[in-house]
């Protein structure tokens, strides 16, 4: 397992904050496992074009920024390859 003062100059969270019912304990965790200077990459779908039943939070560009822009400094795009994904750069 991990060690508790172990951390990563990457952190990745492909798909899934959108299924989470608290999404902003696992950012927390994420947080805690990055580096200083590292980066956090997270990709979850476009809330504005995303209806799925199955996800719990949706996010827009705007609404990812706000969400995400309490952790550091964020940066929000849309993906080329999968244009209904966001992708977030989080430099806690």
């Amino acid at each position: 397992g991990l060690g508790a003062d172990e951390t990563f100059d990457l952190v990745l969270c492909t798909e899934v904050l959108e299924h989470l019912r608290d999404p902003a304990a696992a950012v927390d965790v994420l947080v805690r496992l990055c580096d200083s200077g590292g980066r956090i990459l997270i990709t979850v779908p476009d809330g504005a074009q995303d209806a799925w039943e199955g996800h719990r939070n949706f996010w827009d560009e705007a609404e990812l920024q706000e969400f995400l822009g309490r952790y550091g400094d964020v940066e929000v795009s849309r993906m080329r390859a999968t244009p209904m994904s966001l992708l977030a750069v989080v430099r806690p």
